[in-house]
């Protein structure tokens, strides 16, 4: 909810600002000044709060699970021959 309060505030910031006797131009400038920082933290949150979309590590995970995988099956068929 917090994406959909925020998209509000952005929409309704120069009506707000403009009713209270603020002139066009700098209520604009004060409201994109005010919305790119807005959405620059919403972005950092989202950043933290699913950082596996934009670090590597799917496919370093992948990687080192198919290795895992390959020293498992080795061990397993060298035990298997040492078996009478």
């Amino acid at each position: 909810h917090t994406s959909r309060v925020l998209l509000l505030y952005m929409f309704l910031l120069p009506a707000a600002l403009i009713g209270t006797g603020v002139a066009l131009v700098p209520a604009i400038l004060t409201a994109c000044f005010a919305s790119y920082v807005l959405v620059g933290i919403d972005e950092i949150g989202n950043e933290i709060e699913y950082p596996f979309n934009l670090l590597p590590m799917f496919s370093m995970s992948k990687g080192i699970q198919t290795e895992v995988s390959k020293q498992v099956d080795m061990n397993y068929n060298m035990a298997k021959m040492r078996l009478p």
